[in-house]
This record gives C-alpha cells, structure tokens and sequence, in this order.
C-alpha cells in the first residue's frame, strides 16, 4: 500500500463487492455484523450457524435491511462448524454460489456453563472443536 493510500479514508474500509462468510452468525455479535458488512456494502453474506431456522430468520431479517446495496443478499447455510464434515459441508455449499471469500469472520463458539473441574472430556472436547 502506497503512503497516498493511507489518507483515502473514504475507500479504506469499503466492502464494495466483498463476500463475507460469519460463522455464528444468526445472533448476537455475528448477526451485527452481517448487518454491518452489508450495510457498509458487501454484496453477498453468508450467514452460518447450526440451526437452519435460524439461519433463514437472521437472513429475512438482513434482505430487508433499506440501506445495502442494490443486489445485496444475506444467504443461510446451517452448518456445524465444530466438525470436519461441517467444514467439508460449508465448502461446498458456498462453493456453489460464489467462485471466492473475502471475509471469514470465525465468530462461532460458547461457553461449558460450568467450571473447568466439573466439566466432563467429552464436553470439554466438543468446547474445543467449536471454540477453536
């Protein structure tokens, strides 16, 4: 990036165009920030989270949105994120719409809700495929 590039600060955080994937995204922060990317002008969101009913809720929701780009479209695809088929799965599916990614926001995760001592290894290890 050229020293002159710096002071375009109409330009620097433009997302004319983009494409955003954002895991964990049918709520919350992940949801804010679909809403934000569109609205700062992405031109395709993918919103993922586990639940395919939350998915095309969130996506309703950011379709409707008044101020994204013309052609602007938030997209459902429910996947787990916490597995290898679930990636696997992703891949394709975006794969099918789009021939690139721009963005990948990996803001899937939770907690245990309990402590560390009373937190059994098979949910400690499902925490951690999620979370990392």
């Amino acid at each position: 990036m050229a020293a002159a590039d710096l002071f375009d600060f109409q330009n620097i955080f433009s997302l004319d165009g983009k494409v955003a994937v954002i895991t964990g995204s049918s709520q919350g922060l992940g949801l804010a920030a679909a809403s934000g990317m569109l609205q700062a002008g992405a031109s395709k969101v993918y919103i993922i989270s586990r639940t395919a009913k939350a998915c095309e809720e969130a996506c309703e929701m950011l379709n409707q949105l008044p101020n994204k780009r013309p052609g602007a479209r938030a997209t459902s695809a429910p996947v787990d994120c916490s597995t290898v088929q679930g990636i696997e799965h992703l891949v394709a599916a975006v794969g099918q719409t789009t021939d690139h990614i721009d963005i990948l926001l990996a803001n899937a995760g939770g907690t245990q809700g309990a402590s560390i001592e009373q937190t059994d290894e098979e949910s400690f290890s499902k925490l951690l495929d999620l979370n990392l």
